[in-house]
């Protein structure tokens, strides 16, 4: 996520002409990214899919391949265990965390049982850790690619600047 989000910098750092624009328009990009790479708590919807515009903007956003990677890494295969069920002697704040197993549930993980039930209702069962890696791997190169077209562009519009001497 740290090099996919700075080569996201780099790009829009690159392709601006000043800094100022660059900061007028970076500040803004990211919180679009932020807001469409989130993970909606409450389940998804699968009968109904997002805008294209929507969904175009996820495949694009880092931290929406950052949060599926470590979901995926966290829940895959995970067993949930009822905590009385262990049959150990329990200390002072392993009985307060366990009281906690008697507050009302509700949304769409309130009958989970183990990762896998989480992954599918978050609308990750069919992703793979692998593949959100690769998602970001390849967001980074072509962000880089971005800020070498960029200077690129930017060094050899500028006529100001010191010229190579032949």
């Amino acid at each position: 996520m740290t090099v996919a989000g700075a080569s996201l910098g780099f790009a829009i750092g690159a392709l601006s002409p000043t800094a100022e624009v660059a900061t007028t328009a970076g500040i803004p990009v990211m919180v679009v990214l932020m807001t469409v790479g989130i993970i909606n708590p409450s389940g998804v919807d699968q009968s109904e899919p997002p805008p294209a515009v929507v969904e175009t903007l996820k495949q694009l956003s880092p931290i929406a391949f950052a949060i599926k990677a470590l979901c995926l890494a966290e829940y895959r295969g995970m067993e949930f265990q009822d905590p009385f069920a262990r049959g150990t002697r329990q200390g002072f704040f392993a009985r307060g965390r366990n009281l906690l197993r008697d507050l009302p549930k509700m949304g769409a993980l309130a009958l989970v049982q183990n990762g896998d039930q989480v992954l599918d209702e978050l609308g990750l069962g069919n992703d793979d850790y692998k593949g959100a890696m690769k998602r970001l791997a390849l967001l980074s190169c072509t962000n880089l690619v971005l800020s070498w077209i960029g200077l690129h562009f930017q060094a050899s519009s500028d006529s100001s600047g010191p010229r190579k001497r032949s």
